[in-house]
């Protein structure tokens, strides 16, 4: 399937989506507005004749409900501008400790990785959630703040092949934009719920009311008290009503995305008896979540978490989700029996990296958000290939941030000397003493390992404080600057930590993406392609620009330009507002750039892949023409 059409796909179901909701706000206004211009022409005992339409009571009943509902549905979505921990949290979840003992969690965070490896999205926290039935969420606005959730149930109940395929389903739902939707989904029937909360208190304010009148005297204005309270009531139905009709447009939207996730999952791990197992389990036990909170969040999850009707079920018939794995499914229910076995992939990862073929430059497009059961065996196999005390170490808040300063250590005896230097002096001891410990195995690595190494570092250090990242980011500064020049590994390694650590980092580049931010970008991947022949670098770049477009006078290639590092970030934080179907140009064009020689080596394709992350457009693993050589 097509990433980017996919994201434009998902940008048109949450303009649809909004229209549908917005239709029904209006009927909402149009009804409040009926009863309340009814209760007011009760009301008022001096009305002789019926009165339809009075400016003041429109402007109020539908000027409230419109406010009462953005109010409410903004309000909810600020209380989640976390991202995915907030929705973990509101859920019940538990965030796992990458450095837990636990077998089930530890077996748990590894297909994490695995999975975040082989698709080239950030690793994200993972969370569990003490609950006895099968079932699993992603929540978050992007990939940044990304959450995957597993039930216990489903930790102790799977496989290893059915958990992998219960989180391939997952990131399905990361790749293809439908946590922001789902985010939404939850703000707008939260606004809709606002006017039945309102009709309540209206009710409850009129009898306390009416009981105090009662106990004083009798007065015949009691009409109007009673024409307040069933305004109330018809608020609460009518908020009711839309909560309803909002929930089988959540419902609608939901089921649809279900069946991608699943038939995504089999496409990424190459095993449908790993989600179809799964489902099977699922069918024979339940997935029900107790947690009282989690019913507004039913439509993130893997499986229904109750027992609602077809007409409001966020997720397709169990039976049906099923068949269309395995047509051959009778309606027999699986065993949940617990175990770690069926481990086909893990082994099957295991195998070298060494028989992958170089990327082509249509491999590489794609990939993109796209990954498949060849990238799940690589991010297997990467993980396998490292020593376990510098995975473990990358799980460690102190340990990450030596495993990244090994990661810039230079082979040159003199440059490695004079950045040893720079950690003894500025780098916090403990973080230098697991520097000292983990540099030779880390600086023996081959370069694939390298940046996913990074990733697999960042859950733990996102947790330093904001004084901890600052020291950590001036040290690797301080790394790179040791010899006077930054290399397209360096830029990249330091781009990727400053987008995941540095909130500030975006924030100060200011404008919106021109034309001249494609021709900065494509100039410094046409120069590293070609560092030494400035006739090659140009054609690649001339090559480059007309594929995307840009106009003749941008078309020129300044060889004096050189690697301008600060333009690129800002042109890449600014190339990431557009629209998904311009990434994919921007994207193409930069590999067109690096291709122009038939080959791709490592700095190309680690700038490559900078880009692709930087754009919000994940890309699995690259292998180059050198590693393949190695």
């Amino acid at each position: 399937m097509d990433f980017f059409s996919e994201q434009d796909q998902a940008r048109r179901r949450s303009g649809r989506l909004v229209l549908l909701f917005l239709i029904a706000v209006i009927l909402m206004m149009a009804i409040i507005y009926v009863v309340a211009i009814i209760a007011w022409n009760f009301a008022d005992e001096g009305q002789t004749t019926f009165v339809w339409w009075q400016p003041v009571i429109f402007a109020l009943s539908v000027g409230g409900t419109a406010a009462v509902i953005i109010m409410g549905s903004l309000g909810r979505i600020a209380s989640l501008s976390a991202g995915g921990p907030a929705v973990a949290e509101m859920v019940g979840a538990q965030r796992v400790d990458p450095g837990t003992t636990d077998p089930d969690e530890r077996r748990l965070l590894n297909i994490v990785e695995e999975m975040a490896l082989a698709s080239g999205t950030p690793v994200p926290p993972v969370y569990v959630m003490e609950e006895k039935g099968i079932n699993a969420f992603a929540a978050g606005y992007r990939y940044s703040d990304a959450v995957v959730g597993v039930t216990r149930g489903a930790m102790q109940r799977l496989t290893r092949d059915e958990l992998q395929g219960v989180i391939a389903h997952e990131f399905s739902h990361i790749l293809h934009g439908d946590m922001r939707l789902n985010i939404r989904l939850m703000g707008i029937l939260y606004g809709i719920l606002m006017i039945s909360a309102i009709g309540s208190i209206m009710m409850r304010a009129i009898y306390l009311a009416g009981g105090r009148r009662r106990s004083s005297s009798r007065n015949n204005s009691d009409g109007a008290i009673y024409a307040i309270a069933a305004a109330g009531l018809v608020m609460y139905i009518i908020g009711y009503l839309g909560v309803f009709f909002g929930s089988m447009i959540k419902a609608a939207v939901s089921r649809q995305r279900e069946f991608l996730a699943d038939a995504s999952a089999v496409q990424y791990t190459r095993n449908p008896d790993g989600i179809g197992g799964a489902l099977k389990k699922l069918a024979g036990h339940h997935s029900r979540v107790e947690q009282a909170d989690a019913q507004e969040a039913s439509h993130f999850f893997f499986g229904p978490i109750s027992g609602f009707g077809s007409a409001l079920a966020t997720h397709p018939p169990l039976q049906e989700r099923i068949r269309r794995i395995d047509p051959q499914f009778q309606g027999e229910r699986q065993a949940t029996s617990t175990g770690t076995g069926g481990n086909s992939a893990a082994m099957a990862g295991m195998s070298s990296m060494a028989g992958n073929q170089p990327a082509s430059a249509q491999s590489m497009l794609n990939s993109i958000g796209d990954p498949d059961a060849r990238h799940m065996d690589m991010g297997i196999a990467l993980l396998a290939g490292l020593p376990q005390h510098v995975h473990d170490a990358s799980h460690d808040p102190y340990s990450a941030r030596a495993v990244i300063h090994c990661l810039l250590l230079d082979e040159d005896p003199a440059l490695v000397k004079k950045q040893w230097e720079h950690l003894q002096a500025h780098a916090d001891r403990a973080v230098f003493a697991e520097v000292q410990r983990h540099a030779p195995a880390i600086m023996a690595l081959p370069h694939v390992y390298r940046l996913p190494l990074v990733e697999l570092s960042l859950p733990a250090l996102r947790t330093m404080t904001r004084a901890q990242v600052e020291q950590f980011l001036s040290v690797v500064d301080l790394l790179i600057a040791a010899d006077e020049q930054v290399s397209a590994y360096e830029y990249s390694l330091r781009h990727h930590l400053r987008l995941a650590l540095d909130p500030e980092f975006a924030r100060s580049v200011s404008g919106t993406a021109q034309a001249e931010d494609v021709r900065v970008l494509l100039h410094i991947v046409a120069a590293l392609g070609n560092p030494t022949d400035a006739t090659l670098a140009q054609a690649a770049f001339v090559t480059a620009a007309k594929e995307v477009g840009l106009s003749s006078s941008l078309q020129q290639y300044d060889s004096a330009m050189g690697h301008d590092w600060q333009a690129m970030d800002a042109a890449l934080v600014r190339l990431a507002q557009v629209k998904p179907k311009s990434k994919r140009r921007i994207i193409a064009a930069a590999i067109t750039a690096v291709s122009h020689n038939e080959r791709v080596n490592r700095d190309e394709g680690d700038i490559i892949r900078a880009i692709a992350l930087s754009l919000e457009c994940p890309m699995p693993p690259l292998v180059v023409d050198e590693d393949v050589a190695a």
